[in-house]
């Protein structure tokens, strides 16, 4: 399995959106006040995730960049990169990703075929770690980019460095590595477990199983089997992502929002449809629209979660379409719903979004209802439902 970072990918995207080269002076790409990315070449004291002010000191005439303003550019160009040497690509980050290396016996040609395509176009290099395992890939490129790693099974090449871990070596790497590089672990957990004096991943075996279950929790087994050299992390295919596409022209040009404003509402009811049979959510909506003399307008609402349900996309999309300030006429209009992922288990309702019955509220008898509720106490979700069967009373309430 391979672990890959592109260096200097998010510096060249801000430079493509641009479109053109900019002042000599050095540029930082700052996420949450550190670098993410910056400019080559670069002062040598810049690395990526320190804090801006200290990159600044170094170099006062450095320009800042947010990372706001890249945002919303298109990321998906390393991913596909990565699809076409191998189709087992799982995702990371937009500038990493996951190969399962399946069907190659030789992960470094594969590496390497990939810098060809993404080196310098999409990056300025390459870095790449090989292991058996997936948390082992990622674990040995961080530890010899951080200087812990050995010089032994190191390729270097101007496009692409490959740090290979062999097999008959994970199990010792493992049990010997820092908490520094058990990447699964955040600075919280790493913090409680040098206070209990466990400084790298094979001494959680040491811990008494009931104080390890305490501190790690459901991931205490996990992180056991890590200390054991075993990789328990599955490769999760997910890229290319899934995706739902609807396109319209208006023919003659729309002159108000009315018929957009229908579109729209057919393409909620017909989204929530389809994401309800799948058992998804999207977390990014895109809406365009599009008129003469090549003008454009676009929105795009992002979700922390994976989120469905036709009434929030009538409402989100109907925010898109304020949003946008779509001027008159309008040619046509796009709608995509990427990122679509599974949906956490919800509560069931009594009858699906479509059905006749949904929504229906049934008028209350008092007769039917626990005697308490007929005093004018607020009935429950419970007791609500006892009004359609009630099992104490083997009957049926409604019809």
């Amino acid at each position: 399995m391979a672990y890959l970072e592109l260096e200097g990918f998010y510096w060249k995207l801000w430079l493509a959106g641009k479109g053109r080269e900019i002042s000599s002076a050095p540029v930082g790409i700052v996420k949450a006040g550190r670098l993410l990315d910056f400019s080559r070449p670069a002062p040598p004291e810049w690395r990526v995730g320190m804090p801006w002010s200290q990159a600044r000191a170094g170099a006062p005439g450095a320009q800042r960049v947010e990372w706001a303003a890249i945002r919303h550019l298109p990321m998906e160009e390393f991913w596909k990169a990565c699809s076409e040497v191998d189709p087992a690509v799982e995702s990371f980050r937009p500038h990493s990703a996951f190969l399962g290396l399946g069907c190659h016996r030789k992960g470094e040609e594969v590496v390497a075929r990939l810098a060809e395509l993404v080196v310098p176009r999409l990056g300025h290099h390459l870095w790449a770690g090989l292991a058996r395992g997936k948390f082992a890939a990622r674990a040995v490129l961080l530890a010899y980019r951080g200087g812990a790693g050995e010089d032994r099974g190191i390729s270097r090449k101007s496009s692409h460095t490959i740090v290979r871990l062999p097999e008959e070596r994970q199990e010792e790497f493992l049990h010997e590595l820092p908490l520094e590089w058990v990447w699964f672990l955040d600075e919280r957990e790493k913090e409680i477990l040098r206070r209990l004096g466990i400084f790298r991943l094979g001494e959680i075996l040491a811990m008494d199983p009931v104080e390890r279950r305490f501190w790690l929790g459901k991931r205490a087994e996990f992180f056991k089997a890590l200390a054991e050299g075993i990789d328990p992390l599955p490769l999760r295919i997910t890229y290319p992502p899934s995706r739902w596409e609807r396109e319209c022209e208006f023919d003659p040009p729309a002159t108000s929002l009315v018929p957009l404003r229908a579109r729209l509402e057919e393409w909620a009811t017909s989204l929530a449809s389809f994401l309800d049979e799948e058992g998804k959510g999207c977390r990014r909506l895109l809406l365009e629209a599009w008129g003469g003399e090549g003008r454009n307008w676009v929105a795009m609402r992002e979700f922390s979660a994976p989120r469905g349900g036709c009434g929030m996309l009538r409402v989100v999309l109907a925010g898109l379409l304020e949003k946008m300030g779509v001027g008159a006429p309008v040619a046509g209009m796009r709608l995509r719903a990427d990122c679509l992922e599974g949906r956490s288990a919800d509560q069931l309702a009594l009858w699906g979004t479509g059905h006749p019955r949904a929504g229906r509220r049934v008028p209350e008898d008092p007769s039917t209802l626990h005697p308490r509720l007929r005093r004018g106490v607020r009935a429950t979700r419970r007791e609500r439902l006892l009004e359609f069967w009630d099992p104490c009373r083997k009957r049926r309430v409604i019809s």
